[in-house]
């Protein structure tokens, strides 16, 4: 079974890699010239999906290894190995930058808000290859295992709790959201759980669960945005 310190484990390694892409997205942005947009535009496409790939190649086999060391901790029947997700394409990564760097062509340009957006999509870019491994493993795997989204670190966002309290029911990233479904600095962990295992030590989805209908009850909607808004009254969460 997955523990505690696996899913920190998975964790922490992916903290590290944000922390190292991010660092140099920011030393590639300080070496533009940030005057001239049409340059910086043109640089960004130029560069920025190689280093994603860089960093989405590391997180991939992060995942990899965590799922094939759970499946082999699991005493799973026959021969499995992880799936390697591909990195983010290059024409996503593309047209995220372009999406990023918007306030630079605004009637006053502001180079640490096109920043502040690039860090973000470099961060979830970088991370979701490692995502993409996981979903990839479970759906191919098969064991038929399913995954959840274990929360990690100090603070768990709205959006992530809500995912979170479905428990082991995922086998694709569409069905948790997909590409999108994921946010910068999130350090949840896409978990694979096999059948009759326990969860993660401090993950308890019947718990979340009844938060999540607690606000649904609250607001008195089924609309997701609309729970997620009472959640972050009643929880004082992001």
């Amino acid at each position: 079974m997955a523990t505690r310190a696996d899913v920190e484990r998975l964790a922490g390694a992916n903290r590290d890699l944000r922390r190292i892409a991010v660092r140099d997205a920011q030393r590639l942005w300080r070496s533009l010239d940030l005057t001239d947009a049409l340059g910086v535009r043109e640089a960004l496409e130029d560069l920025l999906p190689d280093l994603v790939a860089v960093y989405g190649e590391v997180a991939a086999t992060a995942a990899a290894d965590h799922f094939d060391g759970l499946r082999e901790g699991a005493g799973v029947r026959g021969r499995f190995s992880a799936v390697m997700a591909d990195p983010v394409p290059a024409d996503a990564v593309r047209a995220n930058a372009r999406w990023s760097i918007g306030p630079l062509f605004s009637a006053s340009p502001d180079p640490d808000a096109a920043f502040g957006r690039l860090a973000k999509e470099v961060d979830r870019m970088a991370l979701q290859p490692g995502r993409d491994t996981i979903s990839q493993s479970v759906k191919a795997d098969p064991s038929k295992p399913k995954w959840a989204r274990v929360p990690s670190g100090p603070e768990t966002c709205a959006f992530c709790l809500v995912m979170a309290s479905r428990g082991a029911v995922y086998v694709s990233d569409k069905t948790a959201g997909g590409m999108y479904g994921w946010h910068s600095a999130c350090d949840c962990t896409a978990t694979p759980i096999w059948d009759g295992q326990a969860y993660p030590d401090g993950y308890e989805p019947d718990a979340l669960y009844e938060v999540y209908a607690d606000a649904r009850a609250s607001s008195g909607s089924g609309d997701l945005k609309t729970i997620l808004s009472k959640l972050r009254e009643t929880q004082g969460l992001n």
